[in-house]
This record gives structure tokens, sequence and C-alpha cells, in this order.
């Protein structure tokens, strides 16, 4: 990584293109390497693709509930190797993603998934998971996961805590997260196999998974950008842009999950990209869809925490680029060259993706992606 500050090379482990491009006197360039974004949902995959190219993202994960769109795996991982973004598909699961009948696994790698994931859909039982964990071992391909009790949160729409209950809404309890974070722990511990915890969202669950590898568990983990940058007040007014899974949670819980990425604990970033329509979101705040539009802000939203001194540079560009490639076994893809002193206003810059659910829409954020080499 480089930083230019007022066009001084800081660093010179990367090679200085023939040219920046124009701009104030007074800007500063950060340069490194190229997003790996572990979780995008899709409802139309080129307009995905232009978002995350013009915001840095150049490799994404494709969810398997967005795989439709999609008509030869094998064929998109193929063609999109020597392109921006790199999209990887992750297969689902269970079939259906019902969280009971698994996928036949091998056929999702050899037809070019790099995982398989859960999609955020409910387990029914811990027995089907442990068979899942022990197939995918068998067959070398890890998954990825979403710790949550169905349970304690089948009912729920928002965090457990003094917002839902003023506003009258049936809470999901960090329990949902971490109980079921508890089970999947001890089944990594008794079948070996390499797992991906995706999407924390509450302090207890750091404090787990910080266990976990030091006791040397083959264990990763993400969190979503929403739950570094928002907490629970955020739905306050019954605010469906804000309404996500997993919730908002305290604010308490959104330092900790600060201090998870700057330690280290936490290995990714992601934007979890959830577009939808604006109707999905104008019902009663318990029936709109869950998700917000993130795609595009990923790298803005983590230059916003850098300059609120929430989250040092080193911890949080490591959690965009390193961090996520070696979940996946890969390398960071291309060079970014960010003016840090440019900023935009959400909206009116770039497409956001292909929904209409950005709950950062107006704000001003820094950072401007100007070069992206291969």
């Amino acid at each position: 990584m480089k930083h230019y500050q007022n066009g001084c090379v800081a660093s010179d482990s990367l090679p200085l293109p023939k040219a920046l491009p124009k701009s104030d006197s007074a800007a500063s360039w950060l340069v490194m390497p190229g997003i790996t974004d572990l979780a995008v949902h899709s409802r139309d995959l080129e307009t995905e693709a232009a978002a995350a190219r013009a915001s840095g993202i150049t490799r994404f994960c494709l969810q398997p509930d967005s795989l439709n769109q999609v008509a030869d795996r094998a064929s998109l991982v193929a063609e999109s190797q020597s392109e921006t973004p790199e999209i990887l598909a992750l297969g689902a699961t269970t079939r259906s993603l019902q969280g009971t009948q698994l996928s036949d696994l091998a056929s999702l790698k050899n037809g070019g998934c790099i995982a398989a994931s859960d999609a955020g859909t409910l387990w029914r039982d811990s027995c089907t998971l442990k068979r899942a964990l022990e197939y995918a071992q068998s067959v070398g391909l890890r998954l990825h996961l979403h710790p949550n009790n169905a349970v304690l949160s089948e009912e729920g729409c928002a965090h457990a805590g003094s917002m839902s209950t003023r506003l009258g809404l049936n809470g999901i309890p960090s329990a949902a997260e971490t109980s079921a974070l508890c089970t999947l722990l001890e089944l990594i511990e008794d079948t070996n196999s390499e797992l991906h915890i995706a999407r924390i969202s509450c302090a207890r669950s750091v404090a787990l998974i910080a266990d976990a590898k030091a006791r040397g568990l083959p264990v990763t983990a993400d969190v979503a950008i929403h739950n570094l940058v928002l907490n629970e007040s955020a739905i306050d007014g019954f605010n469906a842009l804000c309404h996500t899974l997993p919730p908002l949670r305290t604010e308490a819980d959104r330092q900790a999950l600060l201090q998870g990425v700057e330690d280290g604990i936490l290995d990714a970033i992601v934007s979890d990209h959830r577009p939808c329509s604006s109707d999905d979101k104008l019902k009663p705040f318990p029936a709109t869809k869950a998700g917000a539009m993130s795609l595009s802000v990923l790298l803005p939203l983590t230059l916003s925490l850098i300059a609120a001194k929430e989250l040092s540079l080193e911890s949080a560009l490591r959690a965009l680029t390193e961090g996520p490639a070696a979940v996946l076994n890969r390398q960071p893809k291309g060079t970014l060259w960010v003016d840090t002193t440019s900023s935009f206003t959400v909206g009116e810059k770039h497409s956001l993706g292909s929904g209409d659910n950005s709950p950062y829409r107006g704000w001003t954020l820094p950072g401007d992606v100007h070069i992206i080499s291969e």
C-alpha cells in the first residue's frame, strides 16, 4: 500500500503510474489493492457489476439467492477472471435454501462455485448442519454460514432492545446469534471443517470468535458495513431502509465490532448489498424486506470510519482487501487510486445498484476512485 500526500510518495511498494488524474494541489492519494466483497445479492447482475467497478470493488462473491440470473456458473467464473469485477459464485448449501436437504456440494464445486452459503436462511436442525460441514470438508469446499437461531429470531425484525420495545416491534435478541454461533463452533471443533462465519453483529460474537481463533479452530468471520456505521437508533420512526438482517444493534455492539476489525478478529468488512424496490420498503416495518444497498459506498463508508478515527487505515484496508481475499484463498485483484480528499453525495455520483433502498442516500462521503489498474 502507498499513501500519497500532496504528491509525495510515502512508500515505494507499488509502481507510480505515468500520470495521476489532475486534481487540487491539496489532494491526498491512497493507493491500495482492489476490494474483495464476500457478500453481494443482485437483482440485475450487469448493474451491480457496474456499481462495483466504479467503486473499487474488483472482485465479489454472488450469493446463491441471486444465481438464478446465471445460466452457467462455470462460464460466469471463467469469463470474469480477466475482467473487473471478477464475479465468483457461492452455491446453495441446501436445496432451494430451505435449510433441510443438502445440495450436491461436489457438483457445485465442479460447476465453478468457490464456496457454498446459506444466504442467511435459517437452519432447522443441527444434524443437517453437521452433515453439511462434513460433506463440505470431504470435497474441499468452504461453507459461509450465518449464525442465526431459527426459534429465537423467526418472528423478529429488529434488535431486541430499548428501540424495538419503544416501537412495539418483535425483537431478535443477540442470543439468537450467539447460541447459533456456539453450535457452529462446537461442530467445527468436532469435524475440523473450515468455516467462514458470515455477518457478525454483536459484541459477544466477537469474543466467541476471538476465543475460537485462539484455540486454533479453522474459522474466519466478517461484518457488514451497516453494523459498523449504524446502530439500532437508525430504525427510529420505523425507518425501513435500516431494516437489516442481522439487525442493527446497540452502540456498545457497534464499538465491539469496530474493535474486532481493528484487532483482526473479524477478517473482512462486506457490503451485504441487498437491493430491493421502493415498494418493498413501503410496508409496515415488520413486513418490509430486510436489506440495504451498499455496494457503491463500501469504500467511502470505511474511509469515513477512518476519518472519524474509529478504525485505523491499516486495519480497515486489510479488512477490505487482504482479509477477504484470504478467505477465498486468493490474493487481492488489481490496484486502486483513491482521492481521499474528494467527497460526493450518495445517489448523485453514479449508480448505487439495481434497487432503491439505500439508507445512505444524501450522505456526503469521502473518497473517489480514479484509477483501477489490473
